[in-house]
């Protein structure tokens, strides 16, 4: 059952990475600057999230631009400056924690998550988001009981079932994270 999570997941070798829906930034081992850019995941996550009419000019704009071209601490300062003029905005909270994660600051990318929630409960990309970092901090309890409260709400989201199903791997039960993979894909 393992080899198969990895194969649907189109890994190789014997060792996992960390479960994460997003991928490995350059910028994480050292690369020179022009190559740090954003994982394609994370830049297709924030595409998809981010409608236009939201953005036009300041520094949300900025911070998804920088985002873009991969000037991360570029991205987070101005997300930083977003959050002080508006602390109750749940897509910027959501986006710096996309950016810490990207970073693989996680514990403050799970704070950010966990803030967008509370402001914006039913928005899925916070939750697998913190989701995500938990799984990353060592704390996949706690995102297992953060899948099952998500699931009890809405038992066919497919993408929280895929979430799910890294937790289950990673807690050391991949023949549950199969199953919940076979449902997400019915």
């Amino acid at each position: 059952a393992k080899q198969l999570l990895a194969q649907m997941r189109g890994e190789a070798g014997d060792a996992p990475p960390p479960c994460t829906a997003i991928q490995a930034s350059p910028l994480a081992f050292g690369a020179p600057a022009a190559a740090r850019m954003p994982s394609p995941a994370n830049l297709a996550a924030l595409n998809a999230a981010v409608p236009e009419s939201k953005l036009s000019g300041g520094l949300m704009q900025q911070a998804v631009t920088k985002f873009r071209i991969g000037d991360l601490p570029g991205a987070e300062t101005l997300l930083n400056r977003r959050i002080k003029e508006a602390p109750q905005d749940p897509l910027a909270l959501r986006h710096r924690a996309l950016v810490r994660r990207e970073m693989r600051h996680y514990e403050p990318s799970a704070q950010d998550a966990r803030r967008a929630l509370e402001l914006a409960p039913r928005d899925s990309r916070a939750r697998r988001l913190l989701l995500d970092d938990l799984v990353d901090l060592g704390r996949s309890n706690e995102a297992l009981e953060l899948a099952d409260r998500a699931l009890k709400a809405d038992p066919r989201d497919a993408q929280m079932l895929a979430a799910r199903a890294r937790v289950w791997e990673s807690l050391g039960k991949p023949e549950l994270g199969l199953a919940d993979l076979r449902a997400a894909a019915e």
